[in-house]
């Protein structure tokens, strides 16, 4: 079965703007290797890694399904967002997040050192004298791609400022 995309609800990049927008970066083997089916798919997952993010501004429409569009969200000119369409950089970190996520999907090493890590081991040793060592693969904001952090980190709400009550 097909996997159906629906801006705002399950993604918010078209997959033809995904395809038009990996067409003109470098480094996109992963993308170019997938079936459309497997580039909706990572799609979706990072439409949901976005939407778990905690955003400026507020959602265009209460009853909307996803976190965008939104309102009161302003461009380092003072200017706001239009509220009926998804920004260029919103639409470049879901497909940045994709890449990364298919990137992940196409690497066997990367997906049993990362079942490795989720039952805690921290050291394996390949062979006499050779030993690997694991960090837990903190994403960053639950994203995989570094670049699409890049790309939302100013519209990210910052924890409020801790104040001492002791002064």
């Amino acid at each position: 079965m097909a996997v159906t995309l629906t801006v705002g609800t399950n993604t918010y990049a078209t997959l033809a703007e995904a395809v038009a927008y990996m067409a003109t970066r470098l480094g996109a083997a992963a993308w170019d290797a997938a079936t459309a089916d497997n580039q909706a798919k990572a799609l979706i997952g990072a439409y949901q890694a976005l939407e778990a993010l905690r955003w400026e501004g507020t959602p265009t429409v209460s009853t909307q399904p996803g976190q965008w569009p939104r309102s009161e969200l302003y461009d380092v000119n003072g200017n706001e967002y239009a509220t009926t369409t998804m920004p260029a950089w919103l639409i470049a970190a879901q497909c940045e997040e994709a890449l990364a996520l298919l990137e992940l999907a196409a690497d066997p090493d990367v997906t049993v050192r990362r079942g490795l890590q989720r039952q805690g081991v921290s050291r394996v040793k390949l062979a006499e004298g050779v030993e690997e060592d694991y960090k837990p693969a903190q994403p960053v904001a639950g994203l995989h791609s570094q670049e699409a952090y890049r790309l939302v980190r100013r519209y990210l709400l910052r924890a409020p400022a801790r104040v001492d009550s002791s002064m």
